[in-house]
């Protein structure tokens, strides 16, 4: 290799037909489709070429290529879902209230449909003496009498398959929100670790409004209220007691809402309400904001979910 090519000067580096190593300044078709590698005049490689692949190898990478593209939809379709599912219900217990309300709410229909066919049924044993009378007295049954019969049966039997489909439609429920369940459960615990993103810049402005917790987790968070002239007000409720924490917050230069809090009230159980002064400083950290502009913030160790009202 001579001394005096330049530094920048680019070189091929690809095997012969009998797999000798070749260096070249081009490469020759036959041996382009095998793969290369482009290299400086110091040897440094600068790019890899790879083979081409034909036959059965270009099928087996295309299918790779395909499911792993199958893989990547699917598990974005899922954090969505999962996103949705987490601001619809909040936590795993609001799966378990909005299940329970609708299997209630089956129940009361499967309650009716049952009800009436009670009244069918007996409409139709009235009906059945009535018809036993005559044919006790020597006549025959009227034939629109018959099809009374005839016209009950039918309805029996339509509310009997709104009963059975009710019943199935509750046993596929169970199995729809034991998914939602479960991605509920995922979402909350992935959100636990979620690192703070660096690159985010807040102003204050960005924090102004009533938020409420999309996940409300074990912190008992109502909302909070950011006011531009400074004043803040979080809401908690917590068993049978409601706390409302009233402060002045500031936002500092990592994202971090700053409430100093100097108020206390509570609305106890008798519905009485009991304030009394505090003095405690309390730093939320914002950890990233959503597409939909929703908050991450870091709340009494747990990553909590705020949605602008």
């Amino acid at each position: 290799m001579s001394a005096g090519w330049s530094a920048d000067i680019r070189l091929y580096r690809y095997n012969d037909e009998n797999g000798q190593l070749v260096i070249s300044t081009q490469v020759p078709l036959r041996y382009a489709r095998s793969g290369y590698e482009v290299i400086d005049s110091k040897g440094k490689v600068l790019e890899v070429i790879e083979p081409e692949l034909a036959g059965d190898a270009l099928l087996a990478r295309e299918r790779q290529q395909s499911q792993e593209q199958q893989a990547r939809t699917a598990r974005e379709h899922r954090e969505r879902e999962g996103r949705e599912l987490l601001k619809m219900y909040g936590s795993v217990d609001g799966v378990d209230r909005a299940e329970t309300r609708q299997l209630a709410e089956m129940d009361a229909q499967i309650a009716i449909e049952q009800g009436s066919i009670q009244r069918l049924r007996v409409q139709r044993e009235g009906k059945e003496a009535r018809a036993a009378a005559i044919e006790r007295s020597g006549r025959n049954v009227p034939e629109g009498l018959l099809q009374e019969f005839a016209g009950i049966d039918v309805q029996v039997v339509h509310h009997l398959d709104k009963i059975a489909k009710l019943e199935q439609e509750k046993r596929l429920l169970a199995g729809r929100y034991g998914e939602k369940r479960e991605l509920v459960r995922q979402m909350l615990g992935e959100m636990t670790g979620i690192e703070r993103n660096r690159e985010l810049i807040l102003a204050s402005q960005d924090l102004v409004g009533r938020w409420q917790p999309v996940n409300t987790g074990e912190t008992g968070v109502s909302y909070w209220h950011v006011r531009d002239d400074g004043a803040f007000l979080l809401m908690k409720e917590q068993l049978d007691q409601e706390e409302q924490l009233l402060g002045r917050w500031s936002l500092d230069r990592r994202n971090r809402i700053v409430v100093v809090y100097h108020r206390r009230e509570q609305r106890l159980g008798d519905g009485s309400l009991q304030s009394s002064p505090v003095g405690r400083e309390e730093r939320y950290q914002v950890l990233d904001r959503l597409e939909n502009d929703d908050l991450l913030v870091s709340l009494d160790d747990q990553v909590v979910q705020l949605s602008r009202q």
